[in-house]
């Protein structure tokens, strides 16, 4: 991690995630800072750290896509818009109308 932090090394997938290529200071500073909050939040709550897991930001990101689309929809849907949600790849037509 010393290398990381000295911007020698190359970057970790959370630098990369943060700031792409050419920033490794300012992406040492944050996973840095990252690590400070995981330290203060175990020393203060007095408990073992738990890591999210390997599937949090796929969880998240489904949440979030999720939750936009309905938001999207109560949103057209108070402008009197009715929305017909159709999967991607699903190549029927939508009720109502003909193929």
């Amino acid at each position: 991690m010393t290398g990381a932090l000295t911007g020698h090394a190359r970057s970790t997938g959370e630098e990369r995630r943060r700031f792409g290529k050419g920033h490794e200071k300012k992406a040492a500073t944050a996973v840095a800072r990252t690590l400070i909050c995981i330290a203060w939040a175990v020393m203060a709550r007095g408990q073992d750290y738990a890591d999210a897991g390997e599937d949090y930001y796929d969880q998240r990101d489904q949440r979030n896509r999720e939750h936009l689309i309905r938001h999207h929809q109560h949103a057209l849907a108070r402008f009197g818009c009715q929305v017909t949600l159709i999967p991607p790849g699903d190549s029927s037509p939508p009720p109502g109308q003909a193929a």
